[in-house]
């Protein structure tokens, strides 16, 4: 496939992940590295894989997306086995299905909407060393953690690795402290991470013998 080809097929996407509008995120970067970074590192979950989900998973494959992930709870039967161009035949029935039951964990990083509290040893406590907990915690080992939190009303990204440019601007918030960077005890933090198939919400939780609520 040439280069110009190439070029082409994404034309449209640049415009909107390179140029800046008035509907876009206060804290939206404008950069030609968003699409790599999208089609790099992107996860692209599709419920529902019939005649219109088969359609965009197809899509999305050719446009270059490379973490495709599907929920389907239906069975593939011959009646609708027209509509399904992603089906898988067996040699002996002609018809391959399987289903699992799924248990939802009120625990659970993907699918749990309550906010997990993440204890800050002390006031001191600096982005880098909790990007280092992030990553270091048995029961998250995330690799890198983009956080963003709601701070004097305002969504301010205060730290993405995976932008080069946004990378570049964020990264004295490195050496600040959470309190330095307006964060503090009850604060909610949004982290993306190629570990979590959405951003999660943790909770700060700072120790009851400082200032650091106040």
């Amino acid at each position: 496939m040439s280069f110009d080809h190439m070029q082409r097929r994404w034309s449209s996407l640049r415009k909107v992940l390179e140029r800046s509008g008035p509907f876009c995120r206060p804290d939206f970067e404008p950069s030609p590295e968003n699409l790599q970074m999208l089609v790099d590192h992107c996860k692209v979950l599709v419920v529902g894989a019939g005649g219109l989900g088969c359609e965009l998973l197809k899509n999305l494959a050719l446009m270059g997306f490379r973490h495709l992930h599907v929920i389907d709870m239906d069975t593939i039967e011959l009646s609708n086995l027209n509509r399904k161009v992603s089906k898988v035949l067996n040699d002996l029935d002609g018809v391959y299905t399987y289903t699992f039951e799924v248990e939802r964990k009120i625990n659970c990083l993907a699918c749990s909407q309550i906010p997990r509290e993440i204890e800050i040893e002390d006031s001191k406590y600096k982005l880098q060393n909790l990007i280092d907990l992030l990553c270091e915690r048995p029961d998250l080992q995330m690799k890198s953690p983009a956080i963003t939190a709601i701070i004097e009303g305002k969504c301010k990204t205060l730290y993405m690795q995976m932008v080069a440019s946004i990378e570049e601007k964020t990264r004295e918030n490195l050496s600040k402290t959470l309190i330095e960077l307006g964060l503090k005890d009850g604060t909610e933090i949004n982290v993306a991470d190629v570990t979590t198939p959405s951003t999660i919400t943790l909770k700060l939780k700072f120790p009851q013998d400082n200032n650091a609520s106040q």
